[in-house]
């Protein structure tokens, strides 16, 4: 999945999610959530059972929008995005690689 500072292989990452949610007996019992800013900043994600949340959904963009303007919620996911089921675009988050 990658960490704080570190370079990710794109396809490792998508590939170890698919696996781990699959493999486990029950298999969105987790929710991880993660920040993205190696290339583009301002990404922040979900994947687990609380991404269909709504109240959750709701909740969360609601707190990533007091972070500035322009914050949006994708369910829609390019490829590098593969590995996640929502994301909230333009927040001012960081896990401290662009800092």
């Amino acid at each position: 999945m990658g960490c704080c500072g570190t370079k990710v292989d794109h396809a490792a990452s998508a590939k170890y999610m698919v696996d781990f949610r699959r493999e486990k007996a029950e298999p969105f019992q987790t929710l991880i959530m993660g920040i993205k800013d190696q290339n583009l900043t301002g990404k922040v994600y979900l994947s687990g059972p609380g991404a269909s949340d709504e109240k959750l959904r709701e909740s969360l963009g609601q707190a990533l929008a007091k972070t500035g303007s322009g914050v949006r919620l994708s369910t829609s996911m390019d490829e590098y995005d593969a590995m996640w089921d929502v994301a909230w675009h333009n927040t001012k988050m960081t896990s401290g690689l662009q800092a």
